[in-house]
């Protein structure tokens, strides 16, 4: 692997987009606007993880409430002597 296949791992707030890398290698930013393309669909998968993560707990809190609903109100003894 030549140097010039290398990420640039600057860390620091830089408008450098000579071979910056984001979340994997093969997504490179070569450019200014594919910095901004970049920056636009992190947004958007973060966005989407959230969506998700929302919806979980929706469905989960609708599952509890049919549960709970479900259950009887005094508890069935387990044992009968």
């Amino acid at each position: 692997m030549s140097h010039g296949d290398m990420c640039n791992m600057n860390m620091l707030f830089t408008w450098d987009t000579t071979n910056l890398c984001i979340i994997f290698r093969s997504w490179r930013v070569t450019s200014t606007l594919s910095l901004l393309f970049s920056l636009f669909g992190v947004a958007l998968l973060t966005a989407g993880y959230e969506f998700i993560r929302e919806l979980s707990r929706r469905v989960e809190m609708r599952v509890d409430k049919e549960i709970t609903a479900s259950r009887p109100s005094k508890p069935l003894p387990l044992y009968k002597p």
